[in-house]
């Protein structure tokens, strides 16, 4: 089946001129030009990787609030944590497309469908509909990424990582996918430092909020497929956060306030 939905992280360019007008509306030209907010760390498949640029006012809050051990292990980690997450990403997502490992958006959509209707219809009111929407929308990219871990796994084995959103991640796949992807020129650093930083941080044990390594552990998760029970336990959340849903409007809610698919 074609694979319709691989969501990969967009980013947006933006420069920001600050122009100082003066009397006569003529821009100061020593006006500085403001920094931008991200820089390209990597390429992907001719792809733009980017991280974040971190202003020195937090560095400066950082360096007064660590040691100096904490302080270098944070700027190591602010790096190689968003850049291994997203280069791997971008590769997995090419992976799963090349492989045909991953049910179309649609397929997965009619899945949660169902369940709502079955379990949810208590729930569909204008108060809760923006909570349902970004419930639903989380249980399908999970439910995408938990197709790729699944056939991963499956070819190389190993523990996985899970995230308590629901993610999953096939960790030997993914580190054999990049070097792979590496080796053949796909993936290109923009600085040596980052590089090293990469791929220090690509064996790290620490790769989501839980890993599994035991095999019978690792089976069982591939067992249930996400969309089974995601209905009933949706609704259980619901029940169970009542009070915080009384008086919402219609307006888009923040992740937070969203469920996960545990």
């Amino acid at each position: 089946m074609k694979n319709q939905f691989s969501p990969g992280d967009r980013f947006t360019w933006c420069w920001i001129v600050l122009g100082c007008v003066s009397s006569g509306s003529v821009a100061t030209a020593q006006e500085p030009m403001a920094q931008p907010s991200s820089y390209v760390a990597a390429t992907v498949l001719d792809e733009e990787i980017r991280l974040r640029v971190i202003s020195p006012a937090e560095v400066e809050h950082n360096r007064s609030k660590l040691s100096e051990k904490d302080f270098a292990r944070w700027q190591a980690d602010s790096r190689w944590r968003p850049l291994v997450s997203k280069v791997s990403h971008r590769v997995m997502s090419d992976w799963a497309k090349q492989n045909d490992v991953q049910p179309t958006r649609e397929e997965i959509q009619k899945h949660f469908t169902d369940e709502a209707r079955q379990h949810l219809q208590a729930y569909d009111t204008p108060a809760t509909k923006k909570q349902l929407a970004v419930a639903m929308g989380w249980a399908i990219a999970t439910s995408s990424e938990w197709a790729t871990a699944k056939a991963l796994h499956e070819k190389y084995g190993g523990p996985i990582a899970i995230s308590s959103f629901g993610g999953c991640i096939a960790i030997e796949g993914r580190n054999q996918l990049v070097k792979e992807y590496a080796a053949a020129g796909k993936i290109r650093f923009t600085d040596p430092e980052l590089e090293k930083l990469f791929w220090e941080g690509l064996e790290n044990p620490s790769v989501l909020d839980v890993t599994i390594r035991e095999p019978e552990r690792v089976a069982n998760h591939f067992k249930r497929l996400p969309w089974q029970g995601w209905g009933m336990r949706t609704a259980k959340w619901m029940e169970e956060n009542a009070d915080l849903l009384k008086g919402l409007d219609t307006e888009p809610q923040d992740k937070a306030d969203a469920p996960s698919d545990k």
